[in-house]
């Protein structure tokens, strides 16, 4: 994936329908590899705070498959996440925060 495509599925995280974010979301961790995944990054954590826990929980699914630079850069959120109150979310965030190298 480009990094205009990349960049128009960042856009999309920010829509105000949560299905559309859910899927830009999931989108990204499933297209997005490479430089395209070091520059999203910072997108998908901003979607840890989403009020929708299917948006939380595909964007740490996404930041889990663009590997162990994208989690070590926001390890704090991800930390943050294993408080969540959605159950599916925090055995995500754990097993993000379980993968070798990650903080």
């Amino acid at each position: 994936l480009g990094r205009d495509a990349g960049d128009a599925l960042a856009h999309k995280l920010l829509d105000g329908d949560a299905g559309i974010r859910w899927r830009a979301a999931e989108a990204l961790g499933n297209l997005c590899l490479g430089s395209c995944s070091a520059a999203h990054s910072d997108a998908l954590a901003v979607c840890l705070e989403d009020e929708s826990s299917w948006v939380r929980t595909a964007a740490l699914r996404s930041l889990e498959k663009l590997g162990v630079g994208a989690t070590d850069a926001h390890a704090a959120a991800l930390k943050g996440r294993l408080a969540d109150g959605n159950h599916l979310v925090r055995s995500c965030a754990s097993r993000v925060l379980q993968q070798p190298g990650d903080a």
